[in-house]
C-alpha cells in the first residue's frame, strides 16, 4: 500500500465536509492507515480481527485454494448469450477483491445488527460500530448520505445502510437495516 500510494494518489480536490466521491484511491489510503496503526499488513490485519474472529473461513482477499472452490463462473451478456469470463485479478485488497460466500457474509450482517458483536466475537466496540453505522455526509439533509464504508438506501420510511460490488461477470449488494434488525446479501454472476 505503501508503493501504491507513492505512485497513484489521488490529488485532494475539495476541503474536508465538502464533498463525497467513493475511490479506490481513498480506500487505499484508509487501508494504509490501518497498516500504520497496526503495524501489520491490511489483509493480515482484515483476517486476524474480523474474519477468523467471526469464523468467516470462506472469505478471503486471497484467492486460495478453498476460496477458488467455492467461486462461481462470471457471466457476461453479449451478442444475445451470455458467455464465460475469466476471474479478474486486483492488485489493490482493500478497495476489491473480497470473495465471500452467502453464509459468511450472513455472519458480518449479523455483527454490524450486533453493533460489533456476534455470537460472542467482538470485532468493534459498540461505539465504534455504531459511529461507522451512523451518516457522515450528504451533499443535503433530505438526501440519502453516506457512512463509514457504507451509503444510506431510505425505502417504505426504512433506513438501510448498503454497499455493493460489481466486477466483470459479478455483482454483489449487502443491504443491512439496524432499526429492524434485518439484512440480506445479494450475490448473483
Amino acid at each position: 500500500l505503501r508503493a501504491y500510494r507513492a505512485a497513484r494518489s489521488a490529488p485532494v480536490l475539495g476541503g474536508p465536509g465538502t464533498a463525497y466521491s467513493y475511490s479506490t484511491h481513498g480506500m487505499a489510503l484508509a487501508a494504509f492507515v490501518v497498516e500504520q496503526v497496526s503495524g501489520v499488513p491490511f489483509v493480515r490485519y482484515v483476517d486476524e480481527n474480523i474474519l477468523v474472529p467471526l469464523d468467516m473461513r470462506h472469505t478471503s482477499f486471497e484467492r486460495t485454494p478453498e476460496v477458488a472452490a467455492n467461486l462461481a463462473t462470471g457471466y457476461v451478456y453479449r451478442g444475445g448469450q451470455y458467455e464465460a469470463e475469466p476471474y479478474d485479478y486486483f492488485s489493490l485488497p482493500p478497495a476489491s477483491g473480497l470473495n465471500s460466500t452467502g453464509m459468511d457474509m450472513a455472519k458480518f450482517m449479523l455483527a454490524q445488527l450486533a453493533n460489533g458483536n456476534s455470537g460472542g466475537a467482538r470485532i468493534l466496540d459498540e461505539a465504534t460500530a455504531r459511529l461507522m453505522q451512523a451518516r457522515q455526509f450528504a451533499q443535503d439533509p433530505r438526501l440519502p448520505g453516506r457512512t463509514y464504508g457504507f451509503y444510506e438506501r431510505y425505502r417504505n420510511g426504512l433506513r438501510g445502510i448498503a454497499h455493493g460490488g460489481n466486477i466483470r461477470g459479478y455483482g454483489s449488494l449487502l443491504v443491512v437495516v439496524p432499526d429492524e434488525q434485518a439484512g440480506w446479501f445479494i450475490s448473483a454472476n
